[in-house]
């Protein structure tokens, strides 16, 4: 796994343990290609961060701050250790524990963020319940988007209040880009 784009472009990350499904080159790529210079100043929340990989190429290509969340005791290191080789300890923030909790508790009405990346294991069909706390929680800006990844066999219903700004696939993947309902154009 690399940086694609910006400050550090093609450094090298560290991989997750085994049995973390990261997400793809061509993904990742797709999904900034997309997003362009919005991503500059912007502050996001990575949940289900994995290796960090979406919120470090955002904190790369000019992101002002990213937090990232993960349950994985085994994975926060190598979080750890990509901020560091990345050299954005100064803008990044772990937060270590379960997603659903951690939105309730410890991030609700602290901030909002601009960009929120969720790529929650296929098997956990946590999207619904996911947007539903980030709108009650006051944690994604008004102009801001989810961007939710699963796997396009599997259709996630959308919450009310919310509407699907963009979707594009990518294999087996599906990248939904979600915003609040006033967004829909």
């Amino acid at each position: 796994m690399r940086l694609t784009g910006g400050e550090g472009k093609g450094r090298r990350l560290a991989d997750p343990p085994q049995g973390v499904r990261p997400t793809s080159g061509r993904l990742k790529e797709t999904l900034f290609n997309i997003l362009g210079q919005s991503i500059r100043n912007a502050k996001i929340l990575d949940l289900y961060a994995g290796s960090g990989a979406l919120g470090l190429e955002a904190l790369a290509r000019g992101a002002e701050r990213a937090v990232f969340v993960e349950k994985s005791h085994k994975v926060v290191p190598v979080i750890r250790e990509n901020i560091s080789r990345c050299g954005f300890e100064a803008k990044a923030e772990i937060v270590h524990g379960d997603v659903l909790q951690k939105l309730r508790g410890q991030l609700a009405g602290q901030q909002s963020f601009d960009f929120i990346f969720a790529d929650p294991p296929y098997a956990d069909k946590v999207m619904g319940e996911v947007l539903e706390i980030v709108a009650e929680a006051g944690l994604l800006s008004d102009a801001g988007l989810v961007i939710f990844e699963s796997s396009s066999r599997v259709e996630q219903p959308l919450s009310p209040g919310w509407c699907l700004v963009d979707k594009r696939k990518v294999g087996d993947t599906s990248l939904l880009m979600l915003g609040f309902e006033h967004l829909e154009s």
